[in-house]
């Protein structure tokens, strides 16, 4: 259930401690792409993977943490979420997103919580968002759709200087019963833009 304490400030100080000294022991490198390396290790309960970005983008860091916070800008980038939307609940923000498929692949909604905070790190500043599922009874599930249970994102972010951020994302989802490579490929290259401050 979600509440004000949904995130410590244990979390935040890890986000932007792993910020400034990356920990990959045990994860396994896949790809370099625009500034960015994505990462990744088997998350042995489900056989899924977690992943990790860590790099430098051509943006400035209040940019890519608005586009954290941005519910408009995941449904240009994935068509298939029909339905998101955001509300107050004990103190936090919560969000519904729905994703329809066609043919033979299930759709899913998701219900999750986060919160973004600015934070003064040995003297460095910070910005960080965090993300997880959450079950609250105003959000029952619905006929037709598997409730994705199972998600977390973190996103520590630091201005590199000359318009560019240091950053570094996790991200983790499990969808529920069997979906595609091509759609969990989609979700994993979805990324802020670069250059400028636009939104795509």
């Amino acid at each position: 259930m979600a509440s004000a304490r949904s995130f410590s400030e244990e979390q935040f100080q890890e986000a932007c401690a792993e910020l400034q000294s990356p920990w990959l022991l045990g994860w396994n490198w896949q790809v370099e792409s625009r500034g960015l390396t994505i990462y990744r290790k088997l998350h042995r309960p489900t056989g899924l993977y977690e992943y990790k970005f860590i790099g430098t983008l051509r943006a400035l860091p209040d940019l890519l943490v608005d586009i954290g916070m941005d519910l408009g800008y995941i449904r240009r980038q994935i068509p298939q979420v029909t339905e998101a939307y955001e509300t107050e609940c004990d103190g936090e923000t919560v969000t519904y997103m729905k994703m329809e498929f066609p043919f033979f692949v299930s759709s899913r909604d998701c219900v999750y919580v986060k919160q973004r905070r600015d934070l003064d790190f040995r003297g460095r500043k910070i910005q960080v968002v965090l993300a997880k599922g959450t079950s609250l009874p105003q959000f029952p599930e619905r006929p037709g759709f598997i409730r994705v249970r199972q998600c977390q994102v973190k996103l520590a972010v630091e201005s590199d200087g000359h318009n560019r951020s240091k950053v570094l994302i996790y991200w983790f989802i499990n969808p529920g019963g069997w979906i595609p490579s091509w759609l969990i490929n989609l979700l994993v290259k979805v990324r802020p833009p670069e250059a400028g401050g636009k939104r795509a």
